[in-house]
């Protein structure tokens, strides 16, 4: 992959279980950054993100740092 993923601050996100790591469940996120500089670590198909995870009413109940797949960025 080689086009820079551009996701701007304050886009929400809601990743499946399987688009994130170390999460299991479903995850609602806005999101504040992304990582660009780590994500070459991954072979460019994981990005760090970090965001305000969200309740269902779309509240924000704290800051996370996952790894997301980067499809599911391109598709959100």
């Amino acid at each position: 992959m080689n086009a820079r993923l551009d996701v701007p601050a304050g886009t929400i996100v809601t990743l499946r279980k399987n688009d994130w790591r170390c999460g299991g469940y479903p995850l609602s996120l806005r999101v504040e950054q992304l990582r660009h500089d780590l994500s070459r670590y991954y072979d460019n198909r994981w990005i760090w993100v970090i965001g305000q995870s969200l309740d269902p009413q779309g509240a924000p109940i704290g800051e996370v740092k996952v790894l997301v797949r980067v499809d599911a960025l391109r598709s959100a």
